[in-house]
C-alpha cells in the first residue's frame, strides 16, 4: 500500500483509511473530531492530535469565566452567620448553664467538707467550733484567730495550722503573712469571680436567734433543731483567719445575698435557698434552732 497524504486532515495515510481520522473519530465527539481534522498541529491549544487521547481540562476551562464561583461564596457567608447565630441561641446557653451547675458543686462540695471538719472536730473537742478561737485544756482562752483556723487540722492542714502564732491576733505581725494562704476549700465558686487565695464569704451565724448568740461551747446533742442553719455564703466576704461572721440582728436586714445563695445545716446537708421565693421570715426562723420554725414543708 502505497503512503500518501489524506485531503481532510493532511496527515500521511495508507491506502484507503486516515489512520489520524479513525483515531479522532473514536475517542472524541464528533464535533471534536473534526475540529481535529482541520486545526494545524502548530496550535499548542488546538484539538485532538493524531493518536493523542482527549485530555479533560481542570475547571474552570481556559477562557470560560468561573460564574458560579461568587454564588458559593455568598452561600457559605449566609450559611456561617446562621450557624454563629445558632451557636449563639443554642450552644453558649448551655455552656453558661453547664458552668453554673459547676460553680454551685463545687460551693456545695466545699460546703460539705467544712461541715464534716467542724463535726470531727466535736468528736475530739465534744463541742462545736465557736465563731472565736479557744486554746487550753478546757477551752477557756480566747484567741484573736476565727473558728475557720481551728479545724485546719480537720482539713488536712496541719502544717498550715501549726504555722499561726497563737499568741497574736489574726492581723498580727506572726500571722498577717498567712492571710493569703487560704485553704481553696473555703472559696466559694458562686460568689468568687477569679481565684481567691484571702477572703472568703463562708461564714456562721451569730447574735441572738443562732447557734451563737456567744462564743460559748455548743453539744450537737443540745441543738433541738438540726436542720437549722449553721453557716452560709455571706453578702460580703472576710478575711478567713479573721474572727468576723454575719451578725443577726432583728433591726437589720439579713447579710445574705439578695438572689440565689448556698447554705450548710447543723445535720451537714447543704442546700440552695432562693430569696425570691423564701421570705426573710422564713429564713430568720431557719437560722434560729430554738423557735421550733419553720414548720415542716415551708418549702413545698
Amino acid at each position: 500500500m502505497s503512503a500518501y497524504l489524506c485531503p481532510k486532515c493532511g496527515q500521511p495515510r495508507q491506502g484507503d483509511r486516515c489512520l489520524a481520522c479513525a483515531a479522532a473519530t473514536a475517542i472524541a465527539t464528533p464535533d471534536d473530531a473534526e475540529r481535529a481534522k482541520v486545526t494545524p498541529a502548530s496550535d499548542p491549544d488546538g484539538a485532538i492530535r493524531a493518536g493523542e487521547p482527549m485530555v479533560q481540562k481542570p475547571w474552570p476551562y481556559k477562557h470560560e469565566p468561573a460564574s458560579g464561583l461568587g454564588c458559593n461564596w455568598l452561600f457559605l457567608a449566609i450559611f456561617g452567620m446562621f450557624g454563629l447565630a445558632a451557636f449563639v441561641v443554642v450552644v453558649l446557653p448551655v455552656c453558661m448553664q453547664v458552668n453554673e451547675a459547676v460553680r454551685r458543686a463545687g460551693t456545695i462540695g466545699h460546703m460539705k467538707e467544712v461541715v464534716i471538719a467542724c463535726h470531727n472536730y466535736h468528736d475530739i473537742h465534744k463541742k462545736l467550733p465557736p465563731p472565736k478561737m479557744v486554746v487550753g485544756k478546757d477551752g477557756e482562752q480566747e484567741v484573736n484567730l476565727s473558728w475557720r483556723v481551728a479545724i485546719l487540722p480537720f482539713m488536712d492542714q496541719d502544717a498550715l495550722h501549726n504555722s499561726f502564732d497563737l499568741n497574736a491576733g489574726w492581723n498580727g505581725a506572726g500571722n498577717k503573712e498567712l492571710q493569703n494562704r487560704m485553704p481553696p476549700t473555703y472559696t466559694c465558686p458562686t460568689r468568687d469571680e477569679t481565684e481567691n487565695t484571702r477572703t472568703t464569704h463562708m461564714q456562721y451565724f451569730t447574735g441572738p436567734g443562732t447557734l451563737f448568740p456567744n462564743n460559748g461551747p455548743l453539744k450537737l446533742g443540745a441543738i433541738p433543731d438540726t436542720s437549722s442553719l449553721y453557716f452560709a455564703e455571706a453578702d460580703r466576704a472576710v478575711v478567713w483567719s479573721q474572727p468576723v461572721d454575719m451578725g443577726i440582728r432583728g433591726d437589720q436586714p439579713l447579710p445574705l445575698p439578695t438572689d440565689l445563695f448556698f447554705g450548710a445545716m447543723v445535720d451537714g446537708s447543704v442546700r440552695s435557698y432562693s430569696r425570691a421565693s423564701i421570705s426573710d421570715a422564713i429564713l430568720r426562723q431557719l437560722i434560729d434552732p430554738n423557735d421550733g420554725k419553720p414548720d415542716p414543708g415551708w418549702d413545698r
